[in-house]
């Protein structure tokens, strides 16, 4: 049986717990799943989880450019990217990749799966895409 390709879309470009997880979830499914990792990136963004991901060797990098969280181009970019790696399937990880995802997802035909890492209510908009 041949590595099923999902891409884990997440928003931030620390390590932090959700990006521990993607990390730990490649480990725990390799052979299985072919994981690779993909952020929304500007000039100058810090790649700490991905300079990891590559040390480790089980997770694809990817970068979705973007001028900022609210450019439109960060869905089409998102579209083409999947196309060119032949996705399957995108998991995302956070308010932001998860309506991204989601919009991706239906006009790709292809499912996506949100996973929460937590509810933080911290701000009006982050309440908004809780």
């Amino acid at each position: 049986m041949s590595e099923i390709p999902i891409l884990n879309l997440i928003d931030s470009n620390f390590l932090g717990g959700s990006e521990k997880y993607i990390l730990g979830y490649a480990k725990r499914t390799s052979g299985s799943v072919k994981t690779a990792a993909a952020t929304f990136v500007n000039q100058g963004s810090e790649r700490s989880l991905f300079s990891q991901a590559l040390a480790l060797g089980m997770v694809e990098s990817l970068n979705i450019p973007c001028a900022n969280s609210y450019d439109p181009r960060q869905v089409t970019n998102l579209i083409a990217l999947v196309r060119r790696k032949g996705f399957n399937i995108i998991n995302s990880h956070g308010y932001r990749t998860n309506l991204t995802g989601l919009i991706a997802s239906r006009i790709l035909k292809i499912p996506i799966v949100a996973t929460f890492h937590g509810w933080t209510s911290s701000d009006p908009k982050v309440r908004v895409f809780d």
